[in-house]
Formats: structure tokens, C-alpha cells, sequence
């Protein structure tokens, strides 16, 4: 009876992962490209290497979000949701690559 509860919040999770992910790409790189353009010139060369630190954290940042969504697991077999022998990754799949579990089941 606890299984339906457990698999909601699992996708809850993975939807979360997903929002992280394209709000950390889609954000930082919409900043960055702002900062790239005011900071230099406000500062010299002293925004350029604020601009090139606030690159890294950003990178960094994807780099979490991006093994967090990776490494979902399926709320049925608890290997991957979308990562086949630790080299493919399919983020778009509909379906467990492991066990079938349609996404949102």
C-alpha cells in the first residue's frame, strides 16, 4: 500500500532534479553572458576574473545538478532511470532502461 506513495515522491524528485537542471544551464549561462558584457567594463580586468570565478561556480554547479539528474534512481529496480551501463544516457526516454516503469508510474 506504500508503493504508490513512495513512487509519487520518487517522481516528485525526479521532476525537481529536472527543474535544477534547466534552471542552473538555462540560468547561469543567461548571467553569464550578461556579466561577460557589464562586469569588464565597469571593472577592467578585475571583472574579467570575477566573470571567469562566476564561470567556474557555474560549471561546477551544472556539473552537480547534471549527476544528480543522471543518477535518478527507478522507484521499481533502484538502478538508473535513464543511464545504461554508466555510458549511455537517454534524459528523454519514457521509460526505465532497466525495468521498463513508464516515467510518472
Amino acid at each position: 500500500m506504500t508503493e504508490p506513495t513512495t513512487h509519487a515522491e520518487s517522481w516528485r524528485d525526479y521532476r525537481a532534479r529536472w527543474i535544477w537542471f534547466l534552471s542552473v544551464w538555462a540560468g547561469g549561462f543567461a548571467l553569464l553572458s550578461m556579466l561577460m558584457m557589464i562586469l569588464p567594463s565597469l571593472l577592467g580586468d578585475a571583472g574579467v576574473w570575477i566573470t571567469v570565478l562566476i564561470g567556474v561556480a557555474w560549471a561546477l554547479a551544472f556539473c552537480v545538478v547534471m549527476v544528480r539528474l543522471l543518477w535518478f534512481a527507478c522507484p521499481r529496480c533502484r538502478k538508473p532511470f535513464s543511464l545504461l551501463f554508466y555510458l549511455i544516457w537517454w534524459p528523454l526516454s519514457g521509460k526505465c532502461l532497466h525495468c521498463g516503469l513508464p516515467r510518472g508510474e
